[in-house]
């Protein structure tokens, strides 16, 4: 994987995270490269209800390496599927 492979990178996330956290991965939700560390926001489903609005998803922050390694991840909160509204920056 070349550290520049946007889609390779978002791959490696996705996997990484669902097989850290026993978690479904859901969407990416965004994506800043940095010199040395790409920083990810990824929500993961981490209950599912019926009716779906009601699943709760959280909201996590991931770093990866140029390679594509895990440098650490925080989960940031948590909010319904039919809550559209994201948490603050930073918060």
């Amino acid at each position: 994987m070349t550290g520049d492979d946007l889609t390779a990178v978002l791959q490696a996330c996705a996997s990484h995270m669902q097989s850290l956290t026993h978690l479904t991965f859901c969407n990416v939700v965004a994506v800043e490269p940095g010199e040395d560390a790409w920083h990810i926001q990824v929500e993961m489903l981490e209950k599912q209800s019926i009716p779906r609005g009601m699943d709760i998803l959280g909201l996590y922050d991931v770093w990866l390496d140029r390679e594509g390694a895990v440098l650490r991840f925080t989960r940031r909160g948590t909010r319904h599927r039919a809550d559209v509204s994201l948490p603050a920056p930073g918060g």
